[in-house]
Parts: structure tokens; sequence; C-alpha cells
């Protein structure tokens, strides 16, 4: 059979889609999204006995008419992530996307001497949209001897048409005690942000010289501080690193992005660290975790 767009309403799939002005009949859009034939003139040709056509209707074999298909909608609601650069289109037959964005985890700071750095942002850009950036958490300070330090702040968030949020903020690293600070942890939203990493100890420590600060999990969390055992003299000297920041987050919810747009996503890479370059460096700090962008359609 052949379609021909002569302005009238027709949809077999559910969805009437209006494109530059002009009415145009969802099956088209389905036959597109299956590779079928779309031309972009409004003809789309397709066999009543098509695979596409048959799942449409719910025959899988036999006689199958244009009454099986009435009321049918082929358009799958569902969700795309992104946990590195990427690019999304903008689906036929969506009417509603929520585009979630956490930006990137700073670094811990060490035991020692060198403070964790923060991470990139996370950015969501394109043609109707307005721009998203969730920007990453800052890297905490290093250790001191028996002086409290601070962990890195949270990233902030613009862009945002429901919340924009600003990360958790870093634990501070504790001197006096020999215990570094806690990543922050990332901002939850449709899914819970990562746990910030577990700053290291100089008590009970695991390797010589105290331990490092954890990795922070994704998406958005901080590294935590590393601790450092130092005893010069048989003087006991404890510093700690402060955990870094969570990256911040920021969500929208859109229903007017022209269906094909192409939106370009960067997701935030994580801060590293604080390392000394010392061997060996067991009281580095731990690394802040990447970004990650949602996109929820229905």
């Amino acid at each position: 059979m052949s379609i021909v767009n002569s302005g009238n309403v027709i949809s077999l799939g559910g969805n009437v889609v209006t494109v530059a002005g002009r009415v145009t009949q969802s099956i088209e859009y389905e036959l597109y999204e299956n590779n079928k034939g779309y031309n972009g003139s409004g003809n789309a040709t397709i066999s009543m006995n098509d695979s596409a056509v048959r799942t449409l209707a719910g025959i899988p074999s036999g006689p199958i008419s244009f009454g099986n298909l009435y009321g049918k909608n082929a358009f799958v609601s569902g969700a795309q992530s992104f946990t590195a650069n990427g690019t999304y289109t903008v689906p036929w037959g969506y009417t509603s996307l929520t585009i979630e964005a956490w930006g990137a985890g700073g670094g811990g700071g060490d035991g020692r001497s060198i403070a964790g750095a923060a991470g990139t942002s996370t950015i969501v850009s394109g043609t109707g949209l307005v721009t998203m950036t969730a920007n990453s958490g800052g890297g905490g300070a290093s250790g001191i001897d028996s002086v409290i330090v601070a962990g890195g702040a949270g990233g902030t968030a613009s862009g945002g048409t429901v919340i924009n949020t600003t990360g958790n903020a870093g634990g501070s690293g504790d001197g006096s005690s020999g215990v570094g600070g806690n990543g922050g942890n990332g901002v939850n939203g449709s899914i819970s942000g990562g746990t910030g990493g577990i700053g290291g100890v100089t008590s009970g420590f695991t390797y010589p010289e105290g331990d490092p600060g954890g990795n922070g999990n994704a998406p958005g969390a901080g590294g935590g501080g590393g601790a450092f055992e130092n005893q010069p003299q048989g003087t006991p000297r404890t510093p700690a690193g402060g955990g870094g920041g969570g990256g911040g987050y920021a969500k929208t919810t859109i229903t007017t992005i022209p269906v094909g747009t192409v939106l370009s996503i960067t997701v935030g890479v994580g801060g590293a660290g604080g390392n000394v370059n010392i061997s060996p460096n067991y009281s580095s700090g731990g690394n802040g975790s990447n970004g990650k962008v949602i996109i929820t359609y229905s």
C-alpha cells in the first residue's frame, strides 16, 4: 500500500505529528524509524505483511486488516543513558523529554601536599533547549599536620527547567585524628547519585604510612581524602586530606524540541586525587567519578 500525505489526519499509530507547519501521518515516522522507505516528501510504502505492521497490529500470521491497526501506537517510551560524550536525536512521535545531567566529582586531597583537582562539566545543548550545565565538584585540600583541612565544594548547575541543585560538599580531613574526609555524594535524581569515596585513616591502616582515599562512585561523587602518618624522631604526625565535592545536577522536562533535533552531550570527567610525587604514594586522594546524562522519552 502507499500512504500519501494529503493534509488529512490519518494516524495508524495513534500519534499525529506536526512538522514545519504540516500535519503528517504518524505511520510515516514509524516507517522512517524502521528504515522502510520514508523519503521526506510525505510518501511511504509498506506491505500489510511487513513484520513491523504485523507487530503493530498484533497479528503474527494470517489475514490482517486496517481494523487490526485501529488505536494502536508503535511508539515505545524509554530512556537512554550517556556515560561518555555523544549525541541524541529527538525521536519521532515523542510527547515529552526529561533530561538529567550530573556533573563530575572532584578528587580528594592527599595526606601530604597536593590538593585534589576539580573535574569537568557535563553539558547538554541543542536547538530549542536552554543549555544545561552541571559543573564538577571541587577538589579537596591536601593534608596538614594536626589541622582540619577543607573538603571540596559541590558543583553548581544551571539551565534546568525543573531543578538546578548544587552538589554535596566533600568532608573535611581531620589531621588531629588522621582521618581523611569522605567525598561528597552525587545528587539523587531518577537514579541515586554515586557514593563519595571513603577517607583514608592512619590508625589501623592497611599500608605503611597511611591509607589512600577511596574513589568516588558514579555518577557525580567526589573522591575521599588520603591520610598520612609520618614519625620523624618519634613524633607522630597525622596529616589528612579533604574529600572532593560532588558534581551539580540539573533537570529539564520539555515538550517543544523539534523532532529530529540532535542534542550534543558532553559528560564531565572526574577530577584526579592529590598524589604527591613520592613513592610509594599510599596517602593519595581518591579520584572523583565521572558525570552522567539520562534522557527519558515518552
